[in-house]
């Protein structure tokens, strides 16, 4: 009978050993994800800068070209004249 007692109480640390690491796992597990989420949420947050950094560039540039093509338009109907 204590040969069984025994056995049981083996059970029941080799038991409680693997909830311990079943547990240890869902934390490490649990931790990996926030950091993901974390370096996705920061990904996503530049990609919006850049894109906005692009407009602007965009913008500037057209800008740009548009005074250009007006220098060019006064240019050439000055010396025309």
């Amino acid at each position: 009978m204590s040969n069984l007692k025994h056995m049981e109480q083996l059970e029941k640390s080799r038991n409680a050993q693997l909830m311990d690491d079943a547990k240890k796992r869902e934390d490490n597990l649990n931790q990996s994800s926030q950091q993901i989420k974390d370096s996705l949420r920061q990904k996503e947050e530049r990609i919006e800068e850049l894109e906005e950094a692009l407009r602007e560039s965009v913008q500037i540039t057209a800008e740009r070209e548009v005074v250009l093509a007006q220098e060019e338009h006064s240019r050439t109907h000055s010396e025309k004249q």
